[in-house]
């Protein structure tokens, strides 16, 4: 288990929502596609088939790296169409406004400018694909899905978005799956791709400059810690549709 790891005071600023004015001219051009990495950055990207696990040597899983530092990592075709209809049959009766922690207030919030998206939360006693979803992202990630939080669905509208932020705890703020002593800080994230965007949709990480545009029926994956369990900055990103 990873404990939550230490931030400064001027880590903590950094985690505000506040979006400056020659920042939101680059969330607009990595938005539209308008990016270029570095060349030395692009040398090391590769696709390659997972193929670790007995099951995984019949039906690899398509990977595609976008990034080595911090680690980016997008699986391809990993849900199926019957799968995301089942999904979002579950979740559409259960949406509300999606809630955020409040890292000043200290506390969950429901209502805030900088989160514009309804969500669900959906547990393995639901239905059986929900069970099966979090053993395929164990054989994905290979990571240790018992203190995994359920799984949270989002719906973003037209205009929809998440402003800058980071997937992860701070120490000022209250994580509200934090009920035993399974459950730490978050480790790391994977976002399911329900449905393909006709504009915009992507996942932008402000500090790396990277605008990722996978598509539906992906998966993104990445770590909100490091190896240490301290937090990792690079991770900031926004969610926006158009």
């Amino acid at each position: 288990m990873f404990e939550i790891g230490e931030v400064s005071a001027d880590e903590q600023n950094e985690h505000k929502h506040l979006i400056e004015p020659t920042e939101l001219q680059l969330l607009e051009r990595l938005c539209n596609g308008q990016f270029k990495m570095e060349p030395k950055e692009e040398a090391k990207i590769y696709c390659y088939y997972k193929r670790d696990k007995p099951f995984l040597m019949l039906a690899p899983h398509k990977v595609e790296i976008v990034r080595l530092q911090p680690l980016l990592l997008i699986f391809r075709a990993v849900i199926s169409h019957t799968e995301i209809s089942v999904i979002k049959k579950l979740a559409t009766p259960k949406l509300r406004q999606a809630e955020v922690v409040d890292s000043d207030a200290g506390k969950v919030v429901e209502s805030v400018s900088y989160r514009s998206s309804k969500s669900a939360w959906l547990n393995d006693a639901e239905h059986p694909l929900v069970s099966r979803l979090n053993r395929r992202v164990h054989e994905m990630t290979n990571l240790d899905i018992k203190s995994a939080e359920d799984l949270q669905v989002a719906s973003y509208g037209p205009g929809g978005h998440y402003a800058p932020h980071y997937d992860f705890f701070t120490r000022n703020e209250v994580n509200p799956i934090a009920d035993n002593d399974l459950f730490g800080n978050r480790v790391a994230t994977v976002l399911f791709y329900l449905t393909q965007p006709h504009a915009g949709g992507r996942t932008i990480f402000t500090d790396l400059h990277v605008g990722v545009a996978p598509s539906e029926h992906d998966a993104l994956f990445w770590y909100n810690l490091h190896e240490d369990g301290s937090v990792d900055l690079r991770t900031r990103h926004v969610g926006k549709k158009k």
